[in-house]
């Protein structure tokens, strides 16, 4: 690299603003790749790891102007959460956590976390632990910060290096230590070593730019132990790092190097100056001790020898010069000061450099003046060793007044000095402490390294003599093993390093023994793969989600042992070579898979396994994808055979196979068929059997197979006979070969709907139908089924035909049959529809007396009637019908009837206005009577006359006139008719009268001049009239003009444009039909013209009307005047030659209709015309300071007036109210409707402040002289109202408004509105207390404002604090009542005395008092003042806190303690004897102190109270009364609190001691026995209690026995009577208390004889 490129390089990395973000444990950086942000080694030269914070905390990417982005939802799994580079705009805000690199999402408590080589966010903030690793600062120093900006300064990390404690006599000797800060492009297997310095020093680099105005100084401070042998752990050293631009071109031998962050191949300790000029000089050495001043110098030709350049020492402050080209010496140009001294030359031998590896940067030296310094040999930029330098002797030199350059090159070289002539650059001065030589034994250099699956060997080359070597780790500096001689070669050393893991990168320190120098190696074994492939042509759906599992091969393998990066799977056709390949990294499952293959295919398979830059040998296997199942299965079955049809799949096949299975799986076919075919026929086949056809692929061993289930049809019967009756049908047939499961026998109507459908099983060979249709044609299908499939055979046969049954035979018009026939001399037929079907009826009529017969046919499917005609009037007839359908008949039905009689000829009408007169001629024919009928037009029967059979006329009389009527004319004989009829109209007459008005005609004739017209009407004529035709005709030229008017319109009519004045004649017609009545005559005259140029001229109270008279006559004029509302106010006549008039006492601004009415021959005209009188304004103004909010609402009202006024006499359209300011003049102005309120009103004025008013009224055009008034503006509102409460006062304060007031006024009131207090205060005053409040009561304060007697005010409400209860009472009892269904003994209830003053609720707090564990409950102000707590632990003692809240207020809190009741014991059990009850308890749970018994006997009387400790559960109680009901209660006790359970026992009853028979009388127990056949028993009474005594004889021989019951309570005796005189009886007595008895007492007696 040349110096230009050198310094720009600088000039470029010194200019960014970048970081890069560091995993501070793994050493590792935020690269991207793509979009993805992945995990890379450190490079500050790399711009896709550079970050930049942005003002809303976003990491900001530098190369693609993205930020850093994850998806922190909980749905998507932790590990998948995957840190990317998105927009800005979408990307989350990141903060750091704490000074120790935690770092995640500001705005969730989410971490960014290394997985893998992956970044993700995870919940956990273990292990997140990140780095600022920035550029150099002004101090020189490349930083490692924490990530975040600070506030402030920016405080640097404890990365950045101290100076050394070494105290220097006389000069100071300096070793850079420059950190690496670049990652290799090499493979991750390349050897390097690190070269240990075990000297402390010091060194300043200045680098000046001279094309920039920035200037970097790296000082660069290292400290190094002399113990080389510690840990890690205990290492003090610590390295600042130089600019990133001369990290690249340098490298370093720091102790502190590791191979995670820069694996380079060599390290050096390194000794640099910098210089400004075109030339640097760089020397790379080992550590000397040295005597002298020097400089160094940048080089940056690394081609040629190296150099030293010797230059007096100078002050670090000289000015910067420009550099100046000195005579060449040797192959390297050098740069330095001129000087006189020069000293002696050295020489010195190096060993030729090994390198397997070329590096990628070129080493950089150093060179120190009179001393020897020994290099490598020279290597380009393209070319790097990679183990450590070979030692050296270094001679220290006299410092002379010449300046030395020394030149050193490969062994064997000689070094000579060069004057130098040049004064121009300016170099950094370094001093060395003169110190003892030291020479280096067992200097050692790595030739070579090779590596194994599991061991790495290392050969190491030394000039010493006797050299001992150890391997240690690098990162445990745990010890390996030693190093052995390489056989005959005493010089080199075989180091042996096995049983280590393939394919991981081991990092070692190589110990010289002899003199304890080091080196670090890292090298690579070599991975192994996996043990074999497994290859599945399964589905990859796991692995590649959507594809065709039939298509795809899933790759599996057992993990490699050892480290592996990652694994490349490649697949190959082994046809076609084709070749798809994919990678798995290490870390993630060892599978993958190919999808979209070609079915049928063999491919080969290959898995290397990659760790580094290393592979494991392939690992092969082969897999055949499976072939492609068929598509479109196709199966057409018959009874005996199949055909299969299908379409091959795509890829590759061998053939197809045709299965054929029965239900049974049995395999019944199996056929091979070439790839090429795509059907095949089954034959043979069983009918109606279920067979399975499998179509199976095959290719390369593989197959795929498609199946679908398909049924032969069964077979169908033989024989179909069909035996039919008019109602049932009987199917008869023998069944088909084959198997079947049953018969359906299915009939259908000729319709084809179905009819039947019946199943039956397949033994039987018959079937009847019944309930079908006669005559009807069915279709019978017997169906074979078996398998879901049929066969059938189909017969048709029709059921016998049924007659109709009856015939109904008319003799009247069969017009609708036959068309044209005379309906007099016919016989229409009709019947019922048969049941069934028919095909068509045959009737014969026939002549009774004749014989003589006619025939007809009807189709079953037309109406069922038909008709004769041409018969002989009045004569009887046979008729027989018989039905048809199939060529089958049924039954003839059999009829009789006549004819019908003969109808009239010539039927005449003669009409007059009401009658009519009827004739006619008779029929031929037989007749009994003729009846005659009379409608009217809408057919309703008017008349209906019966005249003898030999009459031929008939009068009708009383009819209307002009009406159209129907006569009918009937003749009637053997109770049939026959009519004829005829219309005729009677003669219409006229209206009685004519009406005629000179008036509008505009509802009869629209547009004419009303003026000039006559409306003609009149009373509609009695009966029917069709049109009347009216005429009219002047009286004195004789031109008449006619109308006509239906007469179904109004009768009326006009005629216009008549002259005024005129008379004139009128005639109606009334016509009906063709007939027309007498005319009506009448006469009439015009209406006169209306006036014309009607003037209106008026005052506020005055109007004066003039006109023109119209053309024509006229009589006299009239003024009629009406208001707005149309009512008449004045009407006045005048004469017809008058044309002015006079209309006084009028309203003011009144709008007025005034009519001029033309009158003459009774008739008038009229013309109108409006005019409004003038306005007068309202009498006065009236104006308040007050609220307008019903006005303007929303307006203050504080500052503004309300103006009134009553209102104006007459009529008022509207008023303009006018406002000014009476100092400026400004003015205001509104209008108020005259309909309106007669108010308005001004907001926004000046507080106090007088205006002018003016309200101008106008009505219509015309305006009233103004009204003027002047008022002031209410005083302003106060602002700022404050209120400050304690629990019975309140201090009120305010800020006065803006203008006058004289005083404010204090109001209280309650929360029901009630003043409470009503306080005067002067208007300076602003703030006020009010005293002897209620606690916790809301109060609403309004402070009013006064002046010039108005006021305005302003309210707030505020509450006192509230005050709690005096006390708590608690009592540890039932809370059934407020926790209804709790556990009483486990409860406490709470009550208080209701505060003084309002409380909304109060707030009830329960704590146990050990565990501090808390409850608590909301009670409302309003609701009792109690509460409760359930379920807590018995005889625990509790801490109760009240707290009352009123508002958003709280009293002061009311303590108080309490303990729970003990819980009441469980499992009470009462164990009895005759005298004794021993009882025994469960204790129940919590705490108690003791437990009692009580004793209560039946009366409830207190018999024992015995205490016992809380560890006893059991007592006994003594000393009981036999058979005595006892209740037993154990009272737990705690606290001063009880729960008890109860449980009644009795004790055993005794019985007496003896009985005591008698055989005597018993007359005094049984009256009237016989005293000589009974015993009397008799006992001592029992000691306790007893219900009864059971006593019980026996017969000693018999064994018969009678018992009676004893109440305890009676005397102690009782007997039996009717016993066997002489016979020996046995005695039993039981006593029983409760549902106990004692043991029976015996005796025996003997009856006397």
């Amino acid at each position: 690299m040349d110096t230009l490129g050198f310094f720009i390089f600088i000039l470029h990395f010194s200019s960014t603003n970048g970081f890069l973000i560091v995993h501070t444990t793994k050493k590792l950086c935020l690269s991207t790749l793509k979009t993805r942000v992945i995990l890379a080694k450190c490079n500050v030269t790399r711009p896709d790891q550079q970050w930049e914070w942005t003002k809303d905390m976003k990491l900001h990417h530098a190369q693609s102007s993205d930020c850093l982005w994850v998806n922190p939802s909980n749905a998507i799994p932790s590990h998948a959460r995957l840190a990317s580079i998105r927009n800005c705009d979408s990307a989350p805000s990141w903060k750091c956590y704490d000074n120790r690199g935690t770092f995640g999402l500001a705005d969730k408590q989410m971490y960014l976390k290394k997985q893998g080589s992956m970044v993700t966010i995870r919940g956990d903030p273990s292990y997140s632990n990140w780095t600022k690793y920035e550029e150099v600062d002004s101090g020189g120093k490349q930083l490692m910060t924490n990530l975040c900006p600070g506030k402030g300064s920016t405080t640097t990390s404890s990365t950045s290096m101290y100076s050394s404690t070494h105290k220097p006599t006389e000069y100071t000797s300096t070793v850079l230590a420059i950190k690496r800060t670049y990652i290799s492009t090499q493979s991750s297997d390349t050897v390097w070593a690190d070269r240990t310095t075990r000297h402390r020093s010091t060194v300043g680099v200045p680098f000046t730019i001279s094309n920039r105005v920035n200037t970097f100084n790296a000082s660069l401070v290292a400290t190094h132990t002399d113990d080389l042998i510690k840990t890690r752990t205990r290492r003090t050293a610590t390295l600042s790092l130089i600019p990133s631009s001369v990290s690249r071109a340098v490298t370093t031998s720091g102790a502190d190097s590791r191979a995670e962050t820069d694996p380079s191949p060599s390290r050096f300790t390194t000794v640099l100056t910098t210089t400004s000029s075109a030339h640097t000089s760089v020397t790379v050495g080992r550590t000397v001790k040295l005597k002298s001043t020097f400089p160094f110098n940048v080089a940056p030709d690394t081609t040629a020898p190296a150099s030293v350049t010797s230059t007096p020492a100078m002050p670090s402050s000289a000015p910067p010069s420009k550099s100046s080209t000195s005579p060449k010496t040797s192959p390297r140009k050098t740069v330095g000061r001129p000087t006189n001294d020069i000293a002696p030359p050295t020489t010195s031998t190096v060993p030729p450099y090994t390198s397997s590896t070329a590096p990628a940067d070129p080493p950089i030296t150093s060179t120190a003046a009179s001393a020897t310094v020994t290099t490598g040999p020279p290597t380009s930029p393209r070319t790097r060793p990679t183990a450590a330098v070979p030692p050296s002797t270094t001679t220290a030199a006299p410092r002379t007044a010449t300046n030395t350059s020394t030149t050193t090159s490969a062994p064997p070289s000689t070094t000579t000095s060069t004057p130098r002539t040049t004064n121009t650059a300016q170099t950094t001065e370094v001093t060395s402490t003169p110190q003892a030589e030291t020479t280096v034994k067992c200097s050692f250099y790595l030739t070579e390294t090779s590596a194994g699956t599991d061991s790495i060997s290392l050969k190491l080359t030394t000039p010493g003599e006797e050299c001992n070597f150890a391997i240690f780790y690098d990162t445990r500096q745990s010890y390996i093993t030693e190093c052995d001689h390489n056989g005959e070669h005493t010089k080199e050393y075989i180091c042996n390093i096995r049983h280590l893991e393939p394919g991981t990168l081991h990092h070692f320190k190589v110990l010289s023994k002899s003199d304890g120098e080091k080196l670090d190696v890292s090298v690579r074994t070599d991975p192994v793969g996996p043990s074999r492939l497994d290859v599945v042509p399964a589905s990859v759906q796991n692995i590649l989600p959507g594809q065709d599992s039939s298509r795809g091969l899933l790759v599996s393998w057992p993990r490699s042992h050892g480290q592996v990066d990652w694994y490349d799977l490649t697949l190959q056709d082994t046809k076609t070579g084709a070749s798809r390949s994919t990678r798995v990294m290490g870390t993630a499952a060892p599978q993958s898979g190919f999808s979209g293959l070609i079915p049928g295919t063999l491919y080969a398979l290959k898995l290397v396994a990659t760790a580094g830059n290393k592979t494991a040998l392939p690992v092969l296997a082969s897999a055949a994808t499976a072939p492609s199942a068929i598509s479109g299965l196709q199966i057409s079955a018959t009874s005996i055979s199949m055909t299969v049809s299908w379409q091959p799949g795509p890829g590759r096949r061998e053939c197809f196979r045709v299965l054929l299975r029965e239900q049974q799986g049995s395999l019944v076919k199996n056929v091979t068929v070439k790839s090429s075919v795509t059907s095949h026929n089954l034959d043979n086949l069983l009918p109606g059997t279920l067979y399975t056809v499998t179509v199976v692929t095959e290719a390369v061993g593989l197959q795929n197979s498609v199946s679908k289930q398909a049924v032969t049809a069964p077979s169908a019967i033989s024989s179909l006979h069909l035996s039919a009756t008019s109602i049932s049908m009987t199917v008869s047939w023998q069944p088909g070969p084959g198997r079947r499961e049953c018969f359906r026998v299915l009939l259908k109507d000729q319709q084809g709907s179905l009819v039947k459908n019946v199943t039956v099983k397949s033994s039987v060979t018959s079937h009847n139908l019944d309930n079908l249709l006669p005559g009807t044609l069915y279709t019978v299908t017997v169906v074979t089924e078996a398998e879901g499939l049929q066969n059938s055979v189909s017969k048709q046969a029709v059921t016998d035909p049924v007659g109709p049954s009856r015939l109904d035979v008319v003799p009247e018009s069969i017009q609708n049959i036959l068309p044209g026939q005379d309906s007099s001399r016919g016989l229409l037929v009709s019947w019922p529809r048969s049941h069934g079907q028919v095909d068509w009826y045959d009737l014969t009529l026939q002549d009774t007396k004749t014989g003589a017969s006619r025939s007809t046919r009807v189709m079953g499917t037309a109406a069922p009637q038909s008709g004769f005609s041409g018969l002989i009037p009045g004569t009887l007839y046979a008729l027989k019908l018989v039905a048809t359908a199939c060529n089958k008949t049924a039954l003839p039905v059999l009829a009789s009837a006549a004819t019908a009689p003969s109808a009239i000829s010539s039927l005449q009408l003669s009409t007059t206005s009401i009658n009519m007169t009827v004739s006619w001629q008779p029929g031929p024919g037989r007749r009994e009577c003729f009846r005659v009928l009379l409608r009217d037009q809408q057919g309703s029967l008017v008349k209906n006359v019966t005249v003898k059979s030999n009459v031929t006329s008939h009068n009708l009389g009383d009819l209307l006139p002009g009406t159209l009527y129907t006569v009918t004319v009937v003749t009637e004989a053997e109770g049939l008719q026959n009519s004829v009829s005829k219309q005729a109209v009677t003669d219409p007459v006229g209206p009685s009268r004519l009406d005629v008005v000179p008036e509008s005609v505009q509802h009869v004739l629209p547009d004419q001049d009303s003026s000039r017209g006559l409306l003609v009407s009149w009373p509609r004529s009695h009966g029917q009239v069709d049109w009347y035709d009216l005429t009219l005709q002047d009286t004195k030229t004789g031109a008449s003009r006619s109308t006509r008017v239906m007469g179904t319109a109004a009768p009326q009519s006009g005629f216009s444009d008549l002259i005024p004045g005129t008379l004139y004649a009128l005639k109606l017609v009334a016509t009906a039909g063709n007939k027309t009545a007498l005319p009506v005559l009448a006469s009439a005259a015009t209406a006169p013209s209306a006036i014309s140029s009607l003037q209106l001229s008026t005052t506020s109270i005055n109007m004066t009307v003039s006109w023109q008279p119209g053309p024509g006559r006229g009589e006299r004029f009239r003024v009629l005047l009406r208001d707005q509302q149309g009512s008449l106010v004045k009407n006045v006549t005048v004469k017809s030659s008058v044309t002015s008039h006079n209309l006084d006492s009028l309203l003011p601004g009144t709008l007025y209709t005034v009519t001029v009415v033309t009158e003459a021959e009774g008739l008038q005209k009229s013309v109108s015309k409006q005019a409004v009188t003038d306005p007068v304004g309202p009498s006065r103004l009236d104006v308040v300071p007050e609220s307008i909010q019903n006005i303007l609402p929303g307006q203050d009202s504080s500052r503004g007036l309300l103006v009134s006024w009553p209102r104006s006499h007459g009529q008022v359209d509207w008023y303009d109210l006018t406002l000014q300011d009476t100092k400026t003049g400004a003015s205001r102005s509104t209008r108020v409707m005259g309909t309106a309120a007669p108010q308005s009103g001004f907001s926004d004025l000046i507080p106090g402040i007088l205006y002018a008013l003016k309200l101008v009224a106008t009505a219509g055009n015309k305006t009233a002289l103004p009204v003027l008034a002047s008022a002031a503006t209410a005083p302003s509102a106060i602002s700022g109202l404050h209120l400050s409460a304690t629990s019975i006062n309140m201090t009120v304060s305010w800020q006065p408004g803006p203008g006058r007031r004289e005083r404010f006024r204090v109001l209280l009131k309650d929360q029901q509105g009630s003043l409470v207090k009503n306080v005067t205060v002067k208007s300076s005053v602003t703030s006020h207390n009010l005293d002897n409040l209620l606690p916790g009561t809301l109060y609403t304060v309004t402070v009013v404002t006064e002046a010039e007697g108005l006021q305005n005010s302003v309210s707030k409400q505020a509450v006192t604090d509230p005050v709690g209860p005096s006390r708590l009472d608690v009592v540890p009892e039932s809370i059934q009542n407020i926790l209804p269904g709790q556990d009483s003994s486990r409860g406490l209830l709470v009550s208080w005395p209701r505060s003084h003053g309002q409380v909304d609720w109060y707030d009830l707090t329960l704590q146990d008092t050990k565990t501090g564990a808390s409850r608590s409950t909301r009670v409302m102000g309003t609701a009792a003042p109690q509460s409760g707590f359930s379920d807590l632990i018995p005889g625990i003692l509790y801490a109760l806190k009240l707290v009352a809240t009123a508002g958003n207020k709280t009293a002061l809190p009311v303590l108080a303690s309490a303990a729970t009741a003990p819980s009441a014991i469980s499992g009470l059990h009462l164990s009895a004897t005759s005298i004794n009850m021993t009882v025994s308890w469960q204790p129940g749970p919590g705490r108690r102190e003791r437990f009692r018994v009580l004793l209560k006997d039946q009366q409830g009387s207190l018999v024992k109270n015995v205490t016992v400790k809380s560890s006893v559960t059991s007592h006994n109680l003594d000393n009981l009364l036999p058979g005595t009901l006892y209740t037993v209660t154990v009272v737990t006790e705690a606290e001063g609190l009880q729960n008890s359970v109860s449980k009644q026992a009795v004790t055993d009853p005794v019985g007496p001691s003896r009985l005591d028979v008698v055989s005597e009388s018993i007359q005094n127990i049984l009256p009237g026995q016989d005293s000589s056949r009974g015993l009397l028993v008799s006992w001592p009474r029992s000691h306790g209690q007893v219900d009864w005594y059971d006593l019980t004889l026996q017969d000693t021989k018999t064994g018969a026995s009678r018992s009676t019951r004893v109440m305890g309570t009676a005397a102690p005796q009782s007997g039996f009577s009717d016993l066997i005189p002489g016979t020996l009886y046995a005695l039993k007595l039981v006593a029983t208390a409760g549902n106990k008895t004692a043991l029976p007492v015996l005796a025996s007696a003997a009856t006397g004889k």
